[in-house]
């Protein structure tokens, strides 16, 4: 009886490692995300050189290759310069698409729709030349207007030229390690610059953890989130590593027309105030600040 009762719980563990590898492999239990980069074509903080800021985006564009990644850059007008301008194109040949992020990265908290508009149009000069196949748009900071009113017109400029909004629902501030980073490396604090970038990484997992479990109580279940990030130094060396923390931990990368097709993106933007939130905040948020 010992040795049949043996037989039948190796059999029934058999069978559940079984079914654990079978959903694996079909993707149940997969977490999708897509990448999007905004602030297009470099930023030199006025610290980096042309000659420095070309070769950290050939160095993104790279890893991004090395991932098989399709990512969606978005493209503010006032940083094209005559000696970056090519590499908006390299990002279109590498298999990548292009959005508004408007001209002067306005905050429109803090300037009139019709401003903000007209800066919108104004970068579309550049973007019409590129003959994307969808028109992309995201507000810089994420804000979408202190005023009800404010918040309304762009809406319906934009529902009216037919732009699609990339919300994120991973937003994290890595921005702010980026200028660290860069201040350490020119400095020749290579030791500081490489706890730093240690510190990013934690800090891009715990939000992107964050935003999971939160996703997970808001819609009672994972949906395809969007990732933010912008096209700065520090990603060129640590995207990598995150990249490779993400595969190791069940994700999937997809595209931004993918992870627009989950019904999450359809609810209501219920927030009104000053921050630049997740759309997963946004459509859990009612009151106004």
């Amino acid at each position: 009886m010992k040795q049949i009762y043996l037989v039948k719980l190796i059999l029934f563990i058999w069978i559940l490692i079984f079914c654990f590898h079978m959903i694996s492999a079909t993707g149940f239990n997969q977490k999708k995300i897509v990448i999007t980069i905004d602030d297009l074509p470099t930023l030199s903080h006025s610290i980096l050189t042309m000659d420095e800021q070309i070769s950290y985006f050939n160095r993104i564009l790279k890893i991004l290759k090395k991932h098989k990644i399709k990512a969606l850059g978005f493209l503010v007008g006032k940083l094209i310069k005559p000696d970056n301008e090519h590499l908006i194109h390299s990002f279109i040949k590498a298999g990548h698409i292009v959005g508004n992020h408007t001209f002067n990265h306005w905050d429109l908290n803090k300037v009139n729709s019709s401003k903000y508009i007209n800066d919108i149009k104004k970068n579309n000069y550049f973007i019409n030349k590129l003959n994307m196949p969808k028109k992309y748009f995201r507000y810089p900071m994420l804000h979408r207007g202190n005023k009800l009113s404010k918040k309304k017109s762009v809406i319906e400029y934009l529902k009216k030229e037919k732009f699609i909004i990339a919300p994120v629902s991973i937003d994290n501030d890595e921005s702010m390690y980026n200028i660290k980073y860069v201040r350490s490396k020119k400095s020749g604090d290579l030791s500081k610059a490489e706890e730093i970038g240690k510190h990013y990484i934690q800090h891009m997992i715990k939000q992107t953890k964050y935003y999971e479990k939160l996703a997970i109580e808001i819609n009672g279940k994972s949906i395809n989130h969007i990732l933010l990030i912008h096209m700065n130094y520090i990603n060129s060396y640590y995207l990598d590593i995150l990249l490779n923390w993400y595969k190791k931990n069940g994700w999937e990368f997809i595209t931004i027309d993918e992870a627009l097709s989950d019904p999450f993106y359809l609810k209501k933007d219920r927030y009104l105030g000053k921050k630049g939130l997740s759309y997963i905040e946004r459509v859990n948020k009612t009151e106004q600040d």
